[in-house]
């Protein structure tokens, strides 16, 4: 999810990507990564600290580095909509529900 304002993700950066990489992972059409909105109203404004890697299949597969901006609209923003919760909650080749609700 976004986690903060501009603000925040140029602070996050200032303190804590300086020669170190730093990457947010998105997969296909989960639709987390979209929430909070990034638009204005009530509960809008907020924004992504850069760099997505976006897996736009299979979340172990071909994938794309983003551009660096946080919201790169060729990336996760070039969804129209997300609503595919299954996406959520399988990232890189790990099922959540199997894995923590199943107990495995």
């Amino acid at each position: 999810p976004r986690v903060g304002n501009d603000v925040f993700a140029k602070w996050y950066v200032s303190k804590f990507t300086q020669g170190k990489p730093h990457f947010r992972i998105t997969h296909s059409h989960d639709p987390v990564p979209h929430l909070p909105t990034s638009g204005s109203g009530p509960i809008g404004g907020f924004t992504h600290v850069p760099v997505e890697v976006y897996y736009p299949r299979d979340s172990r597969g071909e994938h794309t580095v983003c551009d660096g901006s946080g919201e790169d609209l060729k990336c996760s923003d070039s969804n129209i909509v997300d609503l595919t919760l299954t996406d959520h909650l399988f990232y890189l080749g790990f099922h959540f529900i199997s894995n923590y609700i199943g107990c495995k």
